[in-house]
């Protein structure tokens, strides 16, 4: 049971990474108060560095508590995402 589940929250992280990034990527561009592409450059550094840094800080993690607890802290992440978009102002 443990493969499949994982199997699963698997594909369902990569569709909701699908959807996300070229949002954020968007979004960045679109920064009010910035010159042209700052945004889109600022987003595309944070998103490098949270993807270099997120595998060892997972990995680090699951060797203190164990993988599953460790993964966890993608729910965290995700639900951080989703506060965070909901307070973005609509578009007219």
């Amino acid at each position: 049971m443990a493969v499949p589940a994982a199997f699963a929250g698997l594909a369902l992280a990569g569709l909701g990474c699908a959807v996300v990034v070229p949002v954020a990527y968007a979004l960045g561009d679109e920064a009010p108060g910035l010159k042209p592409q700052t945004g889109l450059a600022v987003t595309s550094w944070c998103m490098r560095l949270a993807g270099v840094g997120l595998s060892p800080a997972v990995g680090a993690l699951a060797g203190a508590v164990g993988l599953a607890p460790a993964l966890t802290v993608f729910l965290g992440l995700a639900a951080v995402g989703t506060v965070l978009a909901a307070r973005l102002p609509v578009a007219p």
